[in-house]
């Protein structure tokens, strides 16, 4: 940086600097869900960045829901599921887009970029990562935290028909959190559908930013 002033987590690492603009939190949407498939609309066009972190309430991790964001009609998506719940799993998605120009409030601080245009104000809740988990890890940690929505890889199983030889299907998997009340566990490998008898796993050594979801609650 030549010139200007940057802002820093109380941890020092610097999240703005002149010439970038952060992604700024917009919604949390709740939603109930169960064995199948459910789409939720963003309301953020794709012409827009858009991350979405995942946090699920349940203490059964056979129950933790799978994720994906993906674009429809110009807009971003959410699809999710809980192919293995016996009972609907309250799961919680946190959105985070580029805000540009950020509404200036009536009072407060507020940076402008060299264009003029408001980028910052005290007002503005950006994201903020906490930290990185791998699909490698057995991760537990104390409060409530939220996983970036993605796809890890796949699971095949083997399916008999009637009559005919038995065939493999093929389901996705995804990141997924579940938060009992007290800490969150890290799932690496949440599937999308439901599986028989298992054949081969299939899961990508990733890794998912995730954050704290005091910030935003």
């Amino acid at each position: 940086m030549d010139w200007g002033a940057f802002l820093t987590t109380n941890e020092g690492v610097p999240w703005w600097t002149p010439k970038t603009t952060p992604l700024s939190f917009v919604r949390k949407i709740s939603v109930t869900v169960d064995r199948l498939y459910n789409r939720i609309d963003t309301q953020i066009s794709t012409t827009q960045p858009c991350m979405a972190f995942m946090c699920a309430r349940t203490n059964n991790a056979l129950y933790a829901p799978y994720g994906e964001l993906s674009s429809n009609n110009g807009r971003w998506g959410i699809g999710l599921s809980a192919p293995d719940a016996r009972t609907p799993v309250l799961c919680e998605i946190y959105l985070f887009t580029l805000v540009y120009p950020q509404p200036v409030p009536e009072w407060g601080i507020a940076v402008w970029d060299e264009h003029g245009k408001c980028v910052m104000t005290s007002d503005t809740n950006p994201l903020a990562i906490e930290g990185e988990y791998n699909t490698s890890q057995q991760v537990t940690l104390r409060g409530k935290k939220a996983l970036l929505i993605q796809t890890t890889g796949w699971i095949s199983s083997t399916v008999d028909i009637p009559g005919d030889e038995s065939r493999l299907q093929y389901k996705d998997t995804s990141f997924s959190a579940i938060f009992n009340g007290q800490s969150t566990q890290f799932i690496p490998a949440a599937v999308s559908g439901a599986t028989a008898l298992i054949a081969e796993v299939r899961v990508e050594d990733l890794t998912s930013p995730y954050i704290d979801c005091v910030h935003y609650d």
